[in-house]
């Protein structure tokens, strides 16, 4: 039995432009045809966001740029946190503030991926120079746009609708651009430095660029560091938030501890209970603690980033080109303390039973804040791309482009502090003190605690992905609105994604990761054509212009779906 799938896209963009004002007013608005001419670069490259035509804006989906200047004024230390200013943009899901959306447990490594309109990070395609790039992570599922420098993006576009027809699923909410400089004749240097309360963060940039005649080669490097941010230390970020007319949402995992027995909880006094006094154990009640505050709100990160592109040309006719980048990421984050439901045998010394609770065993949910250090999570992050091709003039105005790319990425998150929760029959060294009475959470000094945090969490992936494919773009014939142009082309993808965690394994023992491998290989047709029906000069009353976009796109999944 073979496993194949077969997904087909279409899509109808209808866009008419018209307005109630004096005529003069019509000749102030640009043809969309020029609009989008003004992303052509000195290399000699169009590159357009949301359409396969070269040189034509997207039929009904305005594109929204972010400049060089408005990179440069930003402030931003990386594209990320640049792009996380453009409202469409939601800093939901694969963040560095977030792992709890969708898509949050493939990122261990806090990297960063965008997500449009909040419906979810996977959902929007991230390309840089229009083409598709390795994806991060340790799932291999969305690219990370900081791996770009700063200095190095001469805009960015983002459109914030779907764009299945042009794209693939991976574009349906959406489509983010990253477009690389070709045009720096010289050298350009940047650095920032910005800190607040318990925060610091720099960037260092250098980007050089040479032109001749027929080609030019740009290339850009970056540092960038910010330190950890502790909740502590911002008196907003609380889980209690009665006070603002919101639910109280601390954690009953404290020192001392909540005890739940026979469907009832009780709270364990701060100076311990034994079997002596379990009079003090009031139904009903429980403690609470902000856990969550006491770990950090972003972790501390640096990166060391490149870029370049490349342009030459041969004749008038053919041009050749390539750019790439490469990206490395050291992090290091505090999460929350460790806490645990822990499950305590009435046959332990240590068991407590209130007065007319019945069952074997009892649960205290119980908290290390105060006992245990900290078990910082680090791990590292690290990412090449390159794209290759090829462009040649056809005659009659068509143009056939023939383009490869390939490109890595490996991650790795390391945390050697974890608790050993393995049971007492397996040799956890947690649930054996607990069952021979010499760790005891009902008191307030339990005991010794050093050998419990010997547990490690080692989560390893990455992807690679090979490309490559062929298009071919012109005009056909004039339309009472200009010409009406075609494109129609072929794509296949090779992506390998590899991933594995390892978990509660003492340190002390050894261990290795296996990794899971999973292949997909995707092959696309797509077409789109681009009629121009009404334009400007054909002076109709209220109709600025009449466009109408076609685009559909055939893709086939090798791993997906099953037929015999």
């Amino acid at each position: 039995m073979s496993k194949n799938s077969m997904k087909l896209s279409w899509l109808v963009g209808v866009s008419m432009l018209a307005a109630l004002v004096p005529a003069h007013a019509f000749a102030q608005s640009a043809d969309p045809v020029e609009v989008a001419a003004e992303a052509q670069d000195d290399g000699g490259e169009i590159i357009v966001t949301g359409s396969n035509i070269c040189g034509a804006a997207p039929v009904g989906s305005p594109v929204i740029a972010l400049t060089h200047d408005d990179i440069s004024a930003g402030g931003a230390v990386s594209t990320s946190q640049m792009l996380q200013q453009v409202p469409q943009v939601l800093n939901i899901g694969v963040s560095e503030t977030s792992r709890g959306q969708a898509g949050g447990s493939g990122n261990p490594t806090y990297g960063t991926s965008i997500n449009l309109r909040g419906l979810g990070p996977y959902s929007t395609l991230t390309i840089v120079n229009g083409q598709r790039v390795v994806p991060q992570g340790t799932t291999g599922q969305a690219p990370d746009p900081s791996t770009i420098p700063t200095l190095m993006l001469k805009r960015i576009d983002v459109m914030a609708d779907g764009a299945s027809a042009v794209y693939g699923s991976e574009a349906i909410a959406g489509v983010v651009n990253l477009v690389l400089r070709r045009d720096l004749d010289g050298v350009e240097a940047s650095a920032r430095y910005g800190f607040a309360d318990g925060y610091n963060e720099r960037l260092i940039g250098l980007a050089a660029g040479t032109s001749w005649s027929t080609g030019q080669i740009t290339a850009a490097i970056e540092q960038g560091y910010h330190s950890n941010l502790p909740g502590i230390d911002r008196d907003f970020y609380a889980s209690d938030l009665r006070s603002r007319g919101g639910g109280d949402f601390r954690a009953t995992q404290c020192a001392p501890g909540t005890l739940t027995i026979g469907g009832s909880t009780y709270a364990i006094p701060a100076g311990g209970v034994t079997q002596a006094t379990a009079a003090q154990l009031v139904a009903g009640t429980s403690n609470r603690c902000d856990n969550a505050k006491l770990g950090d709100l972003l972790p501390e990160q640096k990166h060391n980033s490149a870029a370049f592109t490349f342009d030459q040309r041969f004749g008038s006719s053919v041009r050749l080109f390539a750019d790439g980048f490469y990206k490395e990421r050291e992090f290091s984050f505090t999460p929350a303390p460790l806490t645990v439901n822990l499950t305590v045998p009435s046959t332990s010394p240590s068991f407590v039973r209130p007065a007319g609770a019945t069952g074997t065993s009892g649960t205290v949910a119980y908290s290390f804040a105060d006992l245990l250090p900290a078990n910082r999570v680090s791990g590292t992050s690290k990412s090449w791309n390159v794209t290759y091709g090829a462009e040649a003039e056809l005659g009659a105005g068509f143009v056939v482009t023939l383009q490869g790319g390939y490109g890595k990425s490996i991650e790795r998150a390391l945390s050697t502090g974890g608790l050993d929760t393995r049971s007492a029959a397996a040799g956890g060294v947690l649930n054996t003190a607990i069952a021979n009475g010499s760790f005891n959470p009902f008191l307030a000094n339990p005991g010794s605690v050093a050998s419990f945090a010997t547990s490690v969490s080692d989560t390893r992936g990455g992807a690679t992905l090979e490309r490559y494919g062929a298009k071919i773009e012109g005009p056909l014939f004039e339309l009472p609105g200009g010409t009406l142009r075609v494109a129609v082309g072929y794509e296949r993808q090779y992506l390998e994604s590899r991933n594995g965690t390892f978990n509660n394994v003492p340190a002390a023992t050894g261990y290795t990761v296996a990794l899971r491998l999973f292949k997909r290989k995707v092959d696309s047709a797509y077409a789109e054509v681009l009629l121009p029906l009404i334009g400007a000069d054909n002076n109709i009353p209220l109709m600025q212009r009449l466009d109408i976009n076609v685009a559909g796109r055939f893709d086939h999944y090798s791993d997906i779906g099953a037929s015999t």
